[in-house]
């Protein structure tokens, strides 16, 4: 019951403010930079009057037209359900951030904040997050992948064709004068060691 009257008076107050009042202002562009797999943090905030009192904050992913999160406060706060495990809103009186966890190639994007004030009307803020990928997990994974390619060309490779590791020269005269012979050399008989 008390969830229901909080979600009508929601409402109403966005209807109250939000058809009453439908001057819109593009406030600004914002770009962001995140690296993938790690935290992307988006800011909101009301105009700088303090006239204007802000009754309601919501956050969209433009690319899909999502609603990630709408805020009034100092009512409630509401965040998408495919948002929720690897996402976090922080509010205050005048602004909401938005905290993803582990942001993703599919974070990268337009997102539109929308700051609804009584009396201003509707301020509208751009957002883009870029998403770079880190250098040094790139390097890492490329000496992993090449570590792994070596091992199974090692392995594939026939017996006789295998690099030896003894570091030993191999003499192939009898005055023992240091002649490296390779090891694919069949005509040449090692002398052995007493």
């Amino acid at each position: 019951m008390m969830s229901m009257l909080k979600m009508l008076k929601i409402i109403g107050i966005y209807v109250l403010f939000g058809l009453s009042f439908e001057t819109q202002q593009i406030e600004g562009v914002m770009n962001v930079t995140a690296v993938k797999g790690y935290e992307a943090i988006l800011q909101c905030e009301a105009p700088g009057k303090s006239s204007n009192k802000p009754v309601q904050f919501q956050v969209n992913k433009e690319d899909n037209n999502t609603m990630i999160a709408i805020y009034n406060p100092p009512v409630n706060k509401i965040l998408n359900s495919s948002y929720k495990l690897r996402a976090t809103l922080e509010v205050t009186e005048n602004s909401v951030t938005i905290i993803i966890k582990e942001a993703q190639e599919s974070d990268k994007g337009w997102y539109s904040c929308q700051v609804h004030t009584f009396p201003g009307g509707k301020v509208v803020q751009k957002i883009y997050l870029d998403i770079k990928v880190s250098i040094a997990g790139a390097v890492a994974v490329a000496v992993i992948l090449a570590m792994v390619i070596w091992k199974v060309k090692k392995k594939t490779l026939p017996k006789n064709k295998q690099i030896p590791y003894n570091d030993d020269p191999i003499y192939a005269n009898c005055d023992y004068t240091p002649h490296k012979v390779s090891i694919m050399d069949n005509k040449h008989k090692l002398p052995s060691k007493h």
